[in-house]
């Protein structure tokens, strides 16, 4: 007795680690390369994959064990092609196609099939088909047109999806993702239409009054539909309209605070946590720390989803040291006229800080803007700081001396301690450094921009 309890309890064991993991396998014709990847995102706030990859034998054969905790839209990519798969725990997939040519000729079965092969079809139809996506041409159509081609595409949609599934039954993982996906692309695409159009031909049109009214049939909240990209977009980009709606703007403060607080009271369990989540990571790359502090704390006691709560505090543990409202990495540097000066010695001054190169073409031309620029603002409390990061001080000096470059001039040279500490990655990286040695903006508006000035008159008035 003991022996066959033992033995049930190996099956069931067996069993959960298979439910665990997807199985794709299957043969290539005429393959030109040994491998296949399978790229998974367990998080929608990172575009980092955990890959799974599988060799392909001399007989064009391959075998790849995807590890899932649940069902998951996952890339399957040969060579430079990619299509979309769902693959669900427990799926036993069967591939096969031909080298240099995946899209046209990959066909599924098993175990998975009839979804996969659906999932193709569907994207070869709606996504790789421009008379079906809103760029280029569709976003040029007025309002009537254009809810009429939003209409037309919903229908179309539906209607394929009901004609394949007579035929060929999906799971409700599937099905709730795919009508999730044509439910919230309508409504994501009305949503930012006007946004759309006006970025595209350079001017908004005056929408009817009743235009926004498809609001009240798209239904908020959708634990069912949190794998559709489409569906958290949506949510994303209504939080946001309902924000501008009542007058907070990205330049505020508490910007993002306003819109976690909008999608904390408007939505509910999953899809609450996965927006909270993204309003916070963004938050913590843009908002100001006082602010994200808050939403963190809260963050921590209302989330329910450990994977976001463990990356979040990763984020922010990592973050906040760079976050706008911390301090700005002090240094020690020499100026062109040989003094040395540090961060704290620009205390009680707005701080306009640039890190160029003498060798670098995008910071040889913002010169003459930020010549001007600094004449315009001469009277005002900011002071230009500018730091050479040549490797040979000659360099500077001769460039400061030919371009007869005003501001303050430090020498940076090849220091990796001052630009890991501001994180530079490109040059030329403008800061902007409040009065009392804090950051305003990390990635301030370069002096070619029309826009900087107003930037830098906006952060004094704060």
């Amino acid at each position: 007795m003991r022996k066959h309890l033992l033995l049930i309890s190996f099956l069931l064991l067996a069993n959960v680690s298979w439910a665990q993991r997807a199985l794709l396998l299957g043969k290539v014709t005429k393959p030109k390369s040994d491998s296949i990847q399978i790229g998974v995102n367990p998080n929608p706030l990172s575009a980092q994959e955990a890959q799974s990859i599988g060799k392909i034998n001399t007989e064009g054969s391959f075998s790849i064990e995807v590890p899932l905790k649940e069902a998951s839209v996952v890339d399957f990519v040969y060579e430079d092609e990619s299509v979309s798969l769902f693959l669900q725990p427990g799926d036993e997939l069967e591939a096969r196609f031909t080298g240099g040519s995946l899209m046209k000729s990959l066909k599924f079965k098993g175990k998975g099939a009839s979804e996969n092969n659906f999932l193709l079809a569907y994207n070869q139809k709606f996504l790789e088909n421009e008379d079906y996506q809103v760029l280029p041409e569709n976003i040029t159509l007025n309002e009537k047109s254009f809810i009429e081609f939003l209409d037309f595409r919903k229908e179309d949609q539906l209607n394929f999806f009901e004609k394949h599934t007579a035929k060929n039954p999906v799971s409700d993982a599937f099905k709730n993702y795919i009508l999730a996906e044509i439910e919230y692309s309508y409504a994501n695409d009305r949503l930012t239409f006007n946004e759309m159009r006006t970025k595209v031909l350079g001017g908004p049109i005056k929408l009817t009054e009743n235009y926004y009214g498809f609001f009240k049939d798209v239904k908020l909240d959708n634990a069912a539909g949190v794998k559709s990209h489409s569906y958290l977009s949506y949510l994303k980009n209504y939080i946001r309209f309902q924000a501008t709606a009542a007058n907070h703007r990205p330049a505020d403060l508490d910007y993002y605070e306003a819109i976690y607080n909008l999608a904390k009271a408007k939505l509910a369990g999953e899809p609450r946590n996965l927006v909270l989540a993204n309003v916070l990571h963004e938050s913590i790359r843009y908002g100001f720390i006082q602010y994200t502090s808050r939403m963190f704390d809260d963050f921590e006691k209302l989330n329910t989803n450990k994977d976001l709560n463990e990356f979040i505090a990763s984020s922010y543990n990592t973050g906040k040291a760079f976050a706008l409202g911390s301090p700005a990495p002090d240094f020690k540097l020499k100026s062109s006229t040989g003094q040395e000066m540090t961060m704290r010695d620009f205390k009680g001054k707005l701080v306009y800080l640039n890190f160029w190169n003498s060798k670098c073409g995008l910071c040889q031309l913002d010169v003459p803007y930020a010549m001007e620029l600094e004449k315009e603002l001469a009277n005002e409390n900011v002071v230009f700081v500018n730091i050479g990061m040549d490797e040979n001080e000659g360099y500077w000096r001769d460039a400061i001396a030919r371009r007869k470059l005003k501001g303050v001039q430090l020498f940076g040279g090849n220091q990796e301690a001052i630009t890991k500490a501001y994180k530079v990655e490109d040059m030329p990286s403008y800061f902007l450094i409040d009065t009392d040695g804090t950051f305003i903006s990390t990635k301030a508006k370069r002096p070619s921009n029309a826009g900087a000035k107003e930037q830098i008159m906006h952060a004094m008035e704060k």
